[in-house]
């Protein structure tokens, strides 16, 4: 998909069933909607029978960039603020680009 020139951003992310079931996110920029859905058919016709699901968020705004946040969980984890941003940046930078 990225060699394509279709899509801006490809991760490969973990699954959060049952709110987020996917494992691949691509992000597809357009001027308008219809933009939008020409390039995800084209998508679809390179991937074929590899595509099982897909879903389509749209931006209602730019958004800053902040990467994948999940609901913190509780632990006992005593490290300082630095040293969990700096964990944070190393989690985020740790995201696979799909290479086609």
């Amino acid at each position: 998909m990225a060699e394509s020139g279709l899509v801006s951003h490809c991760y490969l992310r973990s699954r959060h069933p049952p709110e987020w079931p996917y494992n691949l996110f691509a992000m597809v920029h357009g001027k308008d909607r219809n933009e939008v859905e020409t390039k995800l058919r084209q998508i679809a016709m390179i991937l074929g029978s590899a595509v099982r699901a897909h879903e389509v968020l749209y931006s209602s705004r730019i958004l800053k960039k902040t990467g994948l946040r999940l609901p913190a969980r509780h632990t006992n984890d005593a490290r300082t603020e630095t040293q969990k941003s700096n964990k944070k940046t190393e989690v985020n930078n740790r995201g696979s680009q799909c290479s086609g």
